[in-house]
């Protein structure tokens, strides 16, 4: 089990930036749901024009109802440029949707009434066993808005793992749609941290085999000094692999805990609309 990096560069410092080129032909798709405590709405769309024709009809802030709209596709810079005009997204923000291997972060635009949060959603694949990695960015703003972009899907990136929110959502299960869109965002966030103890599960177990092998392996030599045993190629692959895999993820979730402090004092500050988190 290895930690791949989306642009399947294997170094755990490396840090660079890539813009993703406009020439990926990874379909683009957009998904709207809407809802209060009786109601529920979701709407699909696989390109701008369609979703043009929504959002001339439908309202995406409201104090009545919550608005949330998922977007796969950050390849697409051309798109995330015209969604910018629209929802006056900030030039250095846009910048940091579309641009790859940025760290984590989160900052407070427009004196406080929007928040953008950038974090790396983490699962391990169910064929190949091998972790990947995934840029999500979150847009929160007034009136109950709150905008998601993913990576686009293909066949060896499928997982949804924001799919058991949907459903508490459209089976109104818990508080989750009795309350605004700031505790939509608290309960994506939750996912995908999660998320992150699932994987660490993981390399765990993937630790107790090592050191099984180990000691059986010590056994059969009758017990003699670790230090002195020759171990087998594969025993060696193995554990610089898990010692890859913990530095990797390391690198990774440290800006968490400066954005979680961030988050906390700026609960106070920011001035979205009808706040439910407390």
């Amino acid at each position: 089990m290895h930690i791949r990096f989306h642009n399947h560069r294997l170094a755990s410092d490396e840090y660079d930036l890539q813009l993703i080129s406009n020439g990926d032909n990874r379909p683009i798709f957009f998904n709207i749901i809407q809802y209060d405590e009786a109601h529920y709405t979701e709407h699909n769309f696989n390109s701008l024009s369609e979703l043009n024709v929504f959002l001339t009809t439908t309202s995406c802030s409201s104090k009545d109802y919550c608005t949330w709209m998922n977007i796969e596709g950050i390849h697409r810079t051309d798109i995330l440029d015209e969604l910018s005009n629209r929802f006056n997204f900030h030039a250095l923000t846009k910048e940091d949707i579309y641009t790859i291997n940025e760290r984590m972060k989160l900052d407070l635009l427009d004196n406080g009434s929007c928040i953008y949060l950038l974090m790396k959603m983490i699962y391990v694949h169910s064929d190949t066993e091998h972790i990947h990695q995934e840029q999500i960015s979150f847009i929160l703003k007034e009136n109950n808005f709150l905008i998601t972009f993913q990576e686009a899907k293909d066949k060896s990136n499928s997982m949804d793992i924001f799919q058991i929110v949907k459903n508490r959502l459209k089976n109104n299960r818990g508080r989750i749609r009795s309350l605004k869109v700031d505790y939509l965002f608290y309960c994506l966030i939750d996912v995908l941290i999660e998320n992150y103890m699932f994987v660490l599960d993981r390399i765990s177990i993937k630790i107790d085999m090592i050191d099984k092998v180990l000691m059986n392996k010590l056994k059969q030599n009758n017990n003699s000094d670790i230090s002195s045993h020759h171990f087998d190629s594969e025993t060696l692959r193995l554990i610089y692999h898990i010692k890859h895999d913990m530095l990797s993820f390391r690198i990774l979730c440290q800006p968490l805990r400066e954005i979680i402090i961030k988050l906390q004092k700026a609960q106070d500050r920011i001035s979205l609309t009808n706040q439910s988190v407390q």
